[in-house]
């Protein structure tokens, strides 16, 4: 019998003691999710505990006794089942609790998550509405934080040149005070724990102010603050700002469930700023798509009369030659052709300039040339203009210019031609025109060469000046109609002034001037090298002196107006001309007697075959004149790689349409047989 009753007392004693730890651990779980617990508690330690603490000393007492009694009675068998049966009782009361707690707890859970998903729910609908973003963000800041239970709640954007984050948007109560207006921003240094905190573990969580002692972030301790959890926010893997919660009256203890609730509403407001900013890029975009639209609308529109201009002055003054018996008038109308035709030319020119621009194909030829002489071709150019309107014209060059420099002499004398005709077309008559050139510094193998181009006309704004190299547009909308041209002049100079390594920059006031300023990069010749432009210009000079009649040339030409062009430029030459109407002709022309040509002047686009697939041909021949022929193309494409194409197909050159004597010439002279002996002999 006291083997039983001391069983019985111990079993008891385990079930105890199980149900103690069991209930305890339960009620540590309880404790760390239930801020409200406090009298729950109170209770479960008062009678619970109690009763356990109860029971477990009454079975020590009554192992104790049994121990020592030599006999056991039948009232303690009977003390003894009531503390066995107590502590069954009380075990299963202690798991009767812990489901009770169980369920309390799923229930506050399952509320805490339906509040979570109202409050979710509500910030995403706010921004479903149609109103500014400027409205809705601070709507969404209200039911956050007042679900929150905070103070203040706010949206900073992060500035990465300043390295501050300033407030945007907000919400506060009647405790709170306003962050906007410059007041709240706060620097960013990387010895600030509460950014690096953020940065690292995806949050800031100051639970009392008195934990920040860095003097950057004075401002918590000038409004008061005593809490505050921040919440990144980062856009496509890019930090943007932060989602902050304050509170200004008492500290606040930021529990996982807030924190965790704080990421959702940052990564909702993360949604809705991408989704604005991709919208606002969107606008921005269609704005400036709308612009270029109507920039391109108005150039159209000046192409179209800039076109039909010198046409008009074509078509009209070649009816009036037509008409006309006087020689004198005759000729006078053949001037008026010629300035039209030239106009008109470069009015082409441009155009296919800014299409190799916008394909950025446009690329530099460099070679030697004299800069002195370049400089003289180019006033003689402007010069019948200047004379025109009586300017005055000064030029400066310094003296210790190099003779002979390296860069490409037609794309400088564009820049050049051009800024000297804008200054000669807006500076009135009796005005002066000034050009200087200056060398800034010499290095090894190079120099930086300055321009200047000044005159006294009638001056550009400071709002005009912001149009002045964009393509399409023209610092005023008038100018065209008063002074004509495409707008596309100085968009294209600026583009080979950058090319060639240097830029190019205006200084102005209206009614004073203008003054075009421009550097470029030159390359020095380490040895003596020829200047390649007074060979051009030789030849310039030699197409009307020229005896070309000991030179035989094929010409293969579909147009036959161009074979008329072509037949009268070269009479008074000499040369000996066969022509070909077409590829398959000028082939047959070719092999029925290669040696029979010196040089073959070949158009690309002829019916049949085209010029590259007749010159690969004739390469093939087998006949040694077929090997060393020049050919040189004769066609209106004159895009680097257009030209590039002509000489991988076997041609040794290129002319552009239209044609110009000068440079066919030039061709004779260079390609001729006494040209190629005396470079055999060299």
């Amino acid at each position: 019998m006291q083997i039983v009753c001391i069983l019985l007392v111990a079993v008891g004693a385990g079930i105890m003691t199980y149900s103690i730890l069991k209930f305890y651990k339960a009620l540590k779980e309880l404790k760390t999710q239930m801020k409200t617990g406090k009298l729950l508690d109170s209770w479960i330690s008062g009678v619970c505990l109690g009763m356990m603490i109860f029971f477990l000393i009454g079975y020590a007492a009554n192992i104790v006794i049994y121990s020592f009694k030599s006999t056991i009675t039948s009232q303690d068998m009977l003390i003894a089942l009531i503390f066995f049966f107590g502590a069954i009782f009380v075990f299963v009361m202690v798991g009767m609790v812990r489901r009770m707690f169980s369920s309390m707890m799923d229930k506050m859970d399952l509320k805490k998550r339906l509040r979570q998903e109202e409050l979710m729910s509500a910030i995403s609908k706010c921004f479903t509405a149609t109103e500014d973003i400027k409205i809705l963000i601070p709507k969404a800041l209200k039911i956050s934080g007042e679900h929150m239970g905070v103070n203040h709640a706010f949206l900073s954007k992060y500035s990465g040149e300043s390295n501050t984050l300033e407030c945007l948007y907000e919400w506060y109560d009647e405790k709170a005070c306003s962050f906007i207006n410059g007041k709240g921003k706060w620097p960013i240094t990387q010895d600030m724990q509460i950014f690096n905190d953020m940065f690292t573990k995806g949050y800031a969580a100051v639970e009392d102010y008195s934990q920040l002692i860095h003097p950057n972030f004075k401002i918590v301790k000038d409004y008061n603050i005593r809490a505050f959890l921040n919440i990144p926010i980062e856009i496509s893997g890019k930090f943007w700002g932060i989602l902050g919660f304050i509170f200004y009256d008492s500290p606040a203890e930021w529990s996982e469930s807030n924190i965790h609730l704080g990421k959702l509403i940052a990564g909702i407001f993360s949604g809705v700023i991408k989704r604005n900013m991709a919208e606002e890029e969107l606008i921005l975009a269609k704005e400036i798509a709308e612009q270029a639209s109507r920039s391109k609308g108005n150039f159209l529109s000046r192409m179209s009369h800039e076109m039909r201009t010198p046409m008009n002055a074509v078509i009209g003054m070649t009816r009036i030659g037509l008409s006309s018996h006087d020689l004198q008038r005759k000729d006078y109308c053949l001037g008026k052709i010629e300035l039209a035709s030239t106009h008109l030319l470069g009015v082409i020119n441009d155009v296919l300039d800014m299409s190799k621009i916008e394909a950025n194909k446009l690329e530099l030829s460099c070679s030697g040339f004299s800069l002195e002489k370049m400089l003289s071709r180019v006033i003689n150019v402007v010069n019948f203009q200047i004379e025109e309107k009586q300017l005055h014209l000064t030029l400066s060059v310094d003296s210790d210019i190099p003779e002979i420099i390296i860069s490409d002499e037609q794309r400088l004398s564009q820049v050049l031609t051009n800024l000297l005709g804008n200054a000669i077309k807006f500076t009135p008559h009796g005005g002066t025109v000034f050009l200087f050139v200056h060398k800034l510094r010499e290095e090894e193998g190079a120099c930086t060469l300055q321009f200047e181009i000044k005159d006294t006309g009638i001056g550009i704004s400071a709002e005009q000046m912001q149009k002045l190299f964009s393509p399409f547009e023209q610092a005023d909308g008038s100018i065209s109609r008063r002074y004509g041209g495409t707008g596309l002049g100085l968009v294209i100079s600026k583009q080979i002034v950058e090319l060639m390594k240097g830029e190019i920059r205006v200084n102005s006031a209206v009614g004073v001037g203008t003054s075009f300023i421009f550097d470029i990069c030159a390359g020095l010749p380490q040895d003596p090298v020829q200047d390649t432009s007074s060979m051009a210009g030789d030849a310039a000079g030699a197409s009307e002196r020229q005896d070309f009649s000991h030179v035989k040339i094929l010409v293969a030409e579909d147009i036959e107006i161009n074979r008329e062009i072509m037949e009268a430029l070269l009479e008074p030459t000499g040369v000996s001309i066969d022509f070909a109407v077409d590829g398959s002709t000028a082939y047959e022309q070719f092999s029925a007697d290669p040696s029979a040509y010196d040089i073959v002047f070949m158009d690309i686009h002829m019916p049949k075959i085209n010029g590259y697939e007749v010159t690969k041909m004739i390469r093939r021949l087998e006949h040694p004149s077929a090997k060393t022929v020049p050919i040189i193309a004769m066609t209106a494409d004159v895009f680097r790689e257009d030209i590039e194409k002509c000489i991988k197909a076997g041609m040794n050159d290129h002319v552009g349409k239209p044609l110009d004597i000068d440079k066919i010439t030039e061709k004779l002279i260079q390609y001729s047989p006494q040209a190629c002996a005396s470079h055999d002999l060299a």
